[in-house]
């Protein structure tokens, strides 16, 4: 799930629905989820025993009394990926996220991540974001070092080579430098686990590569990954202490984002200082006349990834997952890539996503429990009816029955056949809204088999984690 400080258009730019968090609701003795309930207390005037007192010699200890609730969110309840509130009516609601929404703090407890940029005491810094295990700073002018975040102590900072010195605007969590180069400007959306970069391409006139200077301790290395990512590794931190994820470009036309055809290249090479980035559009692409403009690049900094989430394709056995950690948004459906004198091939994107359910105690009751994907009108126009959304069809949410991670090939995936619930999907003109599933039953038996483990051995009835895919998983576009 994205930020929800990001701006309009970073939230126009990535793929079919975004993954908010899993609601569910329970009768608990003392805990509880997404409208999760304790066990409601005795009503006034109900018979009751009256204990008894013994006196200060016995020797017994004073009964411990229960802490008595107030209505609101529960701090002691938090976790990585949850939040907890107690209601009026005696029940608890929590909800769980695929992003990290609290920070440990040490020998306090998990504190509430707060990605608002406020002024800071930095010498040379104008902004930080207010609350995290990580610190995000910016300049309030464009140049040097305008960015650099700190992670377990350790500094990283970046410099947009060539740029002007233009001043910085802030709002919430987020901070733009207008004209940052020629008919560019730079935006960063501040999120609980990361940052979302986009630059802005004016129009036709605005350059095409840029060159970046990662500043970052000796010994710090990056290597590559599969999906186009890259590790930074930051020198006594493992496994990785940042990720820089594959660029894509889109422009305001189509509202289009195909994971396999990025228009973006992202290359890293060791320089003096630290790393030298160059990010690069696709020319053709680019000099299209189709294109519509703005056009907009999107490189994300991850800095405490997650495993929660991936998109897989349904039509290579072998592949592992397309993106995953949560800095992309699920794809759902049939995409289709073409290659100038090589033909086309499609992919049939299926998304996975994983909760940590250790915010609800075992035997809890559920009342409720919805899943909640975040709609916001993007399709690939190459997809199922010439890019209509596929209006119509049903999205179904799947139990997986065995462990699985970003680094699982398809074929290694397991889920029922069986569709836990579904929803209709929606046409391009329907305005942005929450597509919500109904997993009640399932997420009652998980919480009900003691604790099932995140991403560990197979819980019975199956792992505490989800799969969508569109109802007819064979068909092409048409």
């Amino acid at each position: 799930m994205k930020g929800k400080a990001a701006s309009a258009h970073v939230r126009r730019t990535l793929l079919a629905a975004t993954l908010a968090g899993v609601v569910v609701g329970a009768q608990l003795p003392a805990s509880s989820s997404g409208f999760a309930a304790p066990r409601p207390p005795t009503q006034a005037g109900a018979r009751t025993t009256a204990p008894v007192k013994l006196p200060p010699s016995s020797g017994e200890p004073a009964a411990k009394q229960p802490k008595k609730l107030t209505v609101g969110e529960q701090p002691d309840r938090r976790t990585r990926h949850s939040s907890t509130r107690y209601n009026a009516d005696h029940t608890f609601t929590t909800t769980i996220s695929i992003h990290p929404v609290n920070y440990w703090v040490r020998n306090g407890g998990w504190e509430a991540i707060d990605s608002t940029l406020v002024s800071t005491k930095e010498k040379g810094y104008a902004y930080q974001n207010r609350a995290n295990s990580w610190q995000t700073l910016f300049k309030d002018q464009l140049g040097d070092d305008y960015l650099r975040w700190m992670v377990d102590g350790q500094a990283v900072s970046m410099t947009l080579q060539g740029a002007s010195r233009t001043k910085a605007t802030t709002k919430g969590s987020t901070i733009g430098y207008q004209d940052a180069l020629p008919h560019l400007d730079a935006t960063y959306n501040v999120l609980g686990n990361g940052l979302d970069e986009v630059l802005t391409l004016k129009d036709g006139k605005a350059p095409r590569n840029f060159q970046f200077l990662l500043k970052t301790p000796e010994a710090t290395t990056a290597s590559q990954q599969p999906d186009g990512s890259w590790v930074f590794v930051l020198p006594g931190h493992a496994p990785g202490s940042f990720w820089l994820k594959a660029p894509y470009a889109y422009d305001s036309g189509g509202k289009s984002v195909d994971p396999g055809q990025p228009h973006a290249q992202m290359s890293v090479q060791r320089g003096k200082d630290g790393f030298d980035l160059t990010l690069s559009l696709d020319q053709s692409w680019f000099k299209d006349r189709a294109r519509q403009f703005p056009v907009y690049l999107d490189p994300s900094f991850t800095i405490q990834p997650d495993a929660m989430d991936a998109i897989f394709d349904n039509n290579c056995g072998g592949c592992a997952s397309l993106f995953g950690g949560g800095n992309y948004r699920l794809g759902l459906g049939n995409f289709q890539h073409c290659i100038p004198l090589q033909g086309c091939s499609y992919s049939a994107n299926r998304s996975a996503i994983q909760f940590d359910l250790s915010a609800i105690p075992a035997g809890a009751t559920i009342s409720t429990a919805n899943l909640r994907l975040f709609w916001d009108q993007v399709c690939d126009p190459s997809g199922n009816r010439g890019g209509t959304c596929d209006a119509g069809a049903n999205i179904e949410a799947h139990l997986m029955t065995a462990a699985w991670s970003p680094s699982s090939t398809t074929s290694q995936l397991q889920f029922g056949s069986k569709a836990l619930s579904t929803f209709t999907a929606l046409a391009a003109s329907a305005p942005p809204q929450w597509m919500t599933f109904d997993v009640t039953s399932t997420v009652n038996s998980w919480v009900t088999q003691i604790a099932c483990p995140l991403g560990g051995q197979p819980c019975p009835g199956g792992q505490p984690n989800l799969r969508a895919l569109p109802h007819d998983e064979q068909r092409r576009p048409t």
